[in-house]
């Protein structure tokens, strides 16, 4: 077996020897003393040798083939000794060329310590001591009862600074446009000055928070509130108004609805006006929102000698040729009594305009489905391979009982938008009366015949079918789809 040895064999050499029992170290100070004391000859190196040669092969004939010859090389040294660092083995080889040149070749200086990076700072907030806010007459609810709609009321609250340290006021916020609030401070003396918002309010000084209410467009339950915003640890301070506002004019319905119906119909309907109280009154329908086909009347009932009643009827009709679709009808009515406001002038002052009255609005809703109809009104063909026929099926049904639909009726095929419709040589249109239905319905076929090899792209269109009723003399169906030529057969019939 051949041994491979690196490139330091010698040192590897020299501790298998050791391992194998030998002192190379030790022979060789001895020859070296030998050396130094007697000068060496031609005869005594080769007898030199081969006393390490008869060494090795006592060893064993196997250790020694086995072991390749050696050139002598430098042995190795161990550089140190007592009272320096501790040893170190010189191997002799040269491992100048894997120092890493840009590694330092000493301690690096020490450094300066870097200062202290500047530390943001801001100006402490002050500290505001707690102040204490308390009700000394009023209630943090209060409720006015019944009021009528349009009607203001007013409240006063006294409050106090009641604590050790001053009150602030940070803020007044009352919850909505219809409801205000005002502070003043009550000096010993009983004189009054309006409060600056985030003055301080001395220990014991009382004020005064006056609140007003308005009612008006109002009905039903109100609420609301003032919100005081303090530097009391309890804030906010909510003071709370309620009241029951009746109206001065109640309708019913507001919105009439005359449901479903057809636009060859009539609907009527009622709505009903009354006050509970306020002394008979006058009102007057704006006819300028009564149009066609669209009918309204307004009559007092139980009137008196001048038209006047607490009570009133509206009577609404539709139709008929109403038009189709969803309809919304808006009616307005004007009285003879006054808004609230008006009552806010003192006596013998003059108003500058005309009278604000009181107005009432009705709303009368109606779906208005044509007298022939088309279910679906639109069909689809999806996607289509050119060359393919397909069909679709409509029927066509007449809601006017004293109409007969044609049994045959002509047709045309226009664009979407009215227009002339190319292509139409590619269609066909078959029609016929539903058996039993008396003229009343239609079975009506749309088909595909087939589109050209070399058609690609969208397509849509409409059938216009003449049927001759009065209010719809025609009912279209639009129709649409996609030619695509690499789509399977079995996808055509959707």
């Amino acid at each position: 077996m051949r041994l491979l040895l690196p490139a330091n064999s010698a040192l590897l050499v020299t501790l298998l020897a050791v391992g194998c029992g030998g002192s190379p170290d030790t022979t060789k100070t001895k020859s070296n003393e030998t050396a130094s004391n007697t000068p060496a000859t031609a005869a005594q190196a080769p007898a030199t040798d081969q006393t390490g040669a008869n060494a090795m092969q006592g060893q064993g004939d196997g250790a020694a083939k086995s072991m390749p010859k050696q050139t002598p090389k430098a042995e190795p040294k161990l550089v140190g000794g007592h009272g320096r660092q501790p040893a170190m083995l010189d191997t002799g080889i040269d491992l100048s060329h894997l120092a890493d040149t840009t590694a330092p070749t000493g301690f690096p200086e020490k450094q300066a310590p870097r200062p202290p990076a500047p530390v943001a700072t801001t100006a402490p907030m002050p500290i505001v001591p707690p102040g204490s806010l308390e009700i000394v007459e009023g209630e943090e609810i209060t409720h006015f009862g019944e009021m009528l709609e349009g009607e203001k009321a007013d409240v006063q609250y006294t409050l106090k600074s009641a604590g050790e340290n001053p009150l602030i006021i940070e803020r007044v916020r009352p919850s909505c446009g219809c409801t205000a609030a005002e502070i003043e401070l009550v000096a010993a003396d009983g004189a009054r000055s309006v409060y600056e918002i985030g003055t301080p309010i001395p220990p014991g000084t009382e004020f005064e928070v006056g609140a007003s209410i308005n009612t008006a467009n109002r009905q039903g339950a109100f609420h609301s509130n003032i919100a005081i915003y303090s530097n009391d640890p309890a804030s906010p301070m909510r003071l709370q108004l309620q009241a029951d506002v009746q109206p001065v004019l109640s309708i019913e319905p507001q919105q009439l609805d005359l449901g479903q119906m057809t636009s060859g119909e009539l609907r009527t309907g009622t709505v009903a006006i009354s006050t509970t109280v306020l002394d008979p009154f006058m009102l007057e329908l704006d006819e300028a929102n009564v149009v066609a086909p669209l009918s309204a009347t307004l009559t007092p009932v139980d009137p008196d000698a001048e038209g006047r009643a607490r009570n009133w009827e509206l009577s609404v009709s539709l139709g008929p040729d109403v038009p189709e679709g969803m309809r919304r009808y808006q009616l307005r009515m004007t009285s003879d009594i006054p808004q609230a406001d008006e009552h806010d002038h003192g006596e013998g002052e003059e108003i500058d305009h005309a009278p604000t009255t009181r107005e009432l609005m009705c709303f009368v809703n109606a779906t208005v489905n044509a007298l022939v109809v088309a279910t679906p009104n639109f069909v689809s063909f999806g996607a289509v391979r050119p060359g393919e026929p397909m069909e679709r099926s409509v029927k066509v049904e007449c809601l006017d009982p004293d109409f007969a639909l044609p049994a045959d009726p002509d047709y045309r095929f226009q664009s979407i938008t009215g227009g002339e419709f190319t292509g139409a040589e590619n269609f066909s249109v078959h029609i016929a009366p539903v058996e039993g239905s008396e003229g009343k319905q239609l079975d009506v076929t749309v088909r595909l015949e087939g589109l050209p090899d070399d058609f690609t792209g969208s397509f849509g269109g409409m059938v216009t079918l003449s049927i001759g009723h009065p209010t719809k003399p025609e009912v279209s169906v639009r129709f649409s789809g996609v030619a695509r030529p690499g789509i399977p057969a079995s996808s055509q019939d959707n």
